[in-house]
């Protein structure tokens, strides 16, 4: 590039980062050329355009270089229900719950474009699965939430997850049930209280899925 005339920069407007990208100023290796043969030691403006420029140098190279961190959500894949375990509560009496549900071919699919399905294959129909629920869902620390869109109006469900090897684990209780009671209340109070006449008769529940990745 031709270097170009520096004198009389003195009666320039006033320099500006944003003024660094207009073309005709002249590029760092010119100003340090010049420099180096004291033609605009003195120049104040020159100084100033200087310290600009190498300023920008440096905040492009970083912009350039910084990496872009994804998080992967714990939760993305296919999972299969395969034990539950909890208690029910219900008129002061106790009822346990252990058992294998693998038998069931009960499925959750989550993927990474925020969209689920709940889902099971009957032994004696075909291939393809009976869909329970489906919908979109958010994470929130160790907490799901849950729009189930496959009915006439949203529905909101809660559950907490653990994952382990290969393994998630999503707890439903009455706590998180009535949580999302609360929601749907503010947004249809008619499916909210039909969610609520599910659990009115049951004092306290608190059940353990375990699902394996597939």
């Amino acid at each position: 590039m031709p270097e170009k005339n520096l004198r009389g920069l003195g009666q320039s407007a006033p320099i500006t980062i944003d003024s660094v990208a207009d073309s005709n100023l002249p590029s760092l290796d010119t100003l340090i050329r010049l420099w180096n043969r004291n033609e605009i030691r003195n120049s104040f403006v020159m100084k100033k355009l200087l310290v600009i420029l190498l300023f920008s140098t440096l905040v492009t190279s970083c912009k350039k270089t910084e990496p872009v961190v994804e998080t992967p959500t714990p939760v993305i894949g296919k999972w299969q229900k395969s034990r539950q375990i909890g208690n029910i509560i219900s008129g002061g009496k106790t009822t346990s719950i252990t058992k294998d549900i693998s038998s069931q071919g009960a499925y959750y699919e989550f993927r990474p474009d925020g969209s689920y399905t709940e889902s099971f294959f009957d032994s004696t129909a075909a291939s393809q699965p009976n869909i329970l629920t489906s919908g979109k869902y958010t994470i929130n620390t160790d907490e799901l939430r849950l729009v189930v869109d496959n009915t006439k109006k949203a529905d909101i469900r809660y559950l907490q997850f653990t994952v382990g090897t290969d393994q998630l684990y999503l707890s439903d209780s009455k706590t998180l049930r009535l949580k999302a009671i609360d929601e749907q209340g503010k947004l249809d109070a008619q499916l909210a209280k039909s969610n609520s006449d599910k659990i009115k008769g049951i004092d306290d529940f608190d059940v353990l899925y375990r699902l394996q990745k597939q």
